[in-house]
Formats: C-alpha cells, sequence, structure tokens
C-alpha cells in the first residue's frame, strides 16, 4: 500500500509537466500546390515543460519530413508532392520528456501546374 504523500507527490509532479503546442504555419490551409515542385513546411513549436527535439510533418499517415535537434525558433522542412488531389497535413513536434503534440490537420489540393480549367496555381514556397 502506498503512502498518502507519495501520491499527493506524484500527482503534482504530473501536473507541473506541460505539453508542447506546434501549430502549422506553411503551407496554409486551402494551399494549391503543383505536382512535383517543392513546397517549404514551417512550424514555430512552444516548448513546454522540455525541450524541443524533434518536428515530424505528414500528409495522412505518411511522413513526409523529419526534423531533428534544431535551434531556432521556427522548424522548417521542404516536401515534394508526389500525389495529386487533396493532403491533410499535419505536424507533431516532440520533447526531451517524449511528449507528444499534433497539430490540427489543414486540407491542402495537388494539382498539375496550369491545369486545362486555367485555374491559377498558388505554391507555398518562401
Amino acid at each position: 500500500m502506498r503512502s498518502p504523500s507519495f501520491t499527493a507527490v506524484q500527482r503534482v509532479l504530473m501536473l507541473a509537466g506541460q505539453r508542447p503546442t506546434c501549430t502549422l504555419d506553411l503551407p496554409q490551409t486551402g494551399a494549391w500546390l503543383t505536382l512535383g515542385r517543392t513546397t517549404s513546411l514551417r512550424t514555430s513549436p512552444i516548448a513546454g515543460s522540455g525541450a524541443l527535439t524533434r518536428v515530424v510533418w505528414r500528409s495522412g499517415a505518411a511522413v513526409i519530413v523529419i526534423a531533428a535537434a534544431a535551434t531556432a525558433v521556427t522548424w522548417t522542412g521542404l516536401w515534394t508532392p508526389t500525389v495529386l488531389g487533396p493532403h491533410s497535413l499535419t505536424v507533431s513536434v516532440e520533447d526531451d520528456r517524449g511528449c507528444v503534440t499534433v497539430s490540427g490537420n489543414p486540407l491542402v489540393m495537388v494539382r498539375l501546374a496550369g491545369d486545362a480549367a486555367g485555374n491559377r496555381v498558388v505554391d507555398a514556397v518562401d
């Protein structure tokens, strides 16, 4: 049987730790990307109680870029879309305590450059 003081201390330590936070800065929701053209990925995660150690970008469940041990406030990556159609992108950030936070999932559309409808293609490249 655990002593009551041990349980109380354990709960306080769990409450004191904060998870990192992140959002996907680029590309923005609704962006039209071009098949085969490199696109910038960017996030500005905020550390919680630990130090940031890794950022992972995904398209659906597929990992598209992993960045490790960046020292800058903004973490970046490059992605060259190889599949046409909608892509639900997420970014996750991990700290040195093993805490992981996943962003919301903005939807972007990948299409051919200069499509037959004459629609304008907007790149998310800086």
